[in-house]
């Protein structure tokens, strides 16, 4: 009866853990699986924990006196992937931006010259005009 009681209390442990740590980053997920898995086991192994049901009730008392500590736990870590995913997106909009001024502030490039120089054409004939007719003479010089 006793080590019914306390497989169902290691699996209470174990199904909560895998609630709070479920939909997190695999990396801190599994370190903290890991961390209660280890913690289980040194429990379960340590020959001053005693029998009986007063061990399972030991494990289900530190389940619900850790719960805070779990959600916690969760919400600093949910914290951090939205802090590091907010840096990477403003870093992200702050080089788009960047790249966006430098192309604004470049001058345009200048058209290409025709290949071939424009011609003028006129209906008037090619000869110079005729110069001008001389000053006329004033009437008192003799």
């Amino acid at each position: 009866m006793t080590s019914i009681l306390i497989w169902l209390a290691v699996a209470a442990v174990r199904t909560w853990t895998s609630v709070y740590t479920c939909g997190m980053a695999p990396l801190a997920r599994d370190v903290r699986r890991a961390e209660i898995e280890s913690d289980l086991w040194e429990w379960q192994h340590d020959p001053d924990r005693g029998s009986g049901p007063g061990a399972a009730g030991q494990v289900l008392l530190r389940l619900v006196l850790g719960v805070p500590d779990d959600l916690l736990w969760r919400a600093t870590h949910v914290a951090d992937r939205r802090v590091a995913t907010l840096r990477t997106a403003a870093t992200v909009l702050l080089f788009l931006v960047a790249w966006a001024y430098t192309q604004w502030l470049m001058p345009l490039p200048l058209p290409e010259p025709p290949a071939r120089l424009m011609q003028f054409v006129s209906d008037r004939p090619t000869t110079p005009p005729p110069p001008p007719p001389p000053p006329p003479r004033p009437a008192n010089i003799r």
